[in-house]
């Protein structure tokens, strides 16, 4: 037999419409790292359009990123020499671990609509060795 923990709502809160910058055509914050204590261990979740830009290279460490491609074509590379496309219904959950710089750009700079949840890795786990699925 499973035993499910019961757990109540504890608060709903609301998107928060940051509109476009220079990486996005448009985003929408689900949740956002400001208060992590009421989060953790999800620190993010973005909802993000974009046509240009996109994420050039950037570091992450001692988190998970889960990215779901809702519409288009995400180009993906990484310091590992990974590289890819990811197409519409596509999940890429990347371990970031002991360190990763990473990119990710709509492919040819075509439309991609993503949604991308930044999980917290435990302390004892956050130098894990670096990978993606």
């Amino acid at each position: 037999m499973i035993d499910y923990a019961r757990r109540s709502v504890d608060r709903v809160d609301d998107s928060i419409h940051f509109g476009g910058d220079l990486q996005v055509d448009d985003r929408n914050v689900i949740i956002t790292p400001m208060n992590p204590m009421l989060t953790d261990p999800f620190l993010l979740l973005s909802e993000d359009w974009f046509s240009r830009t996109g994420f050039q290279w950037h570091p992450h460490r001692g988190l998970e990123t889960v990215t779901l491609v809702l519409d288009g074509v995400l180009e993906h590379g990484d310091s590992l020499g990974n590289a890819g496309a990811i197409t519409a219904g596509d999940i890429q959950w990347m371990t970031a671990g002991r360190g990763i710089i990473h990119r990710e750009l709509a492919f040819r700079n075509e439309r991609a609509h993503i949604l991308q949840l930044w999980v917290n890795l435990p302390g004892d786990l956050k130098l894990v060795p670096t990978r993606r699925s």
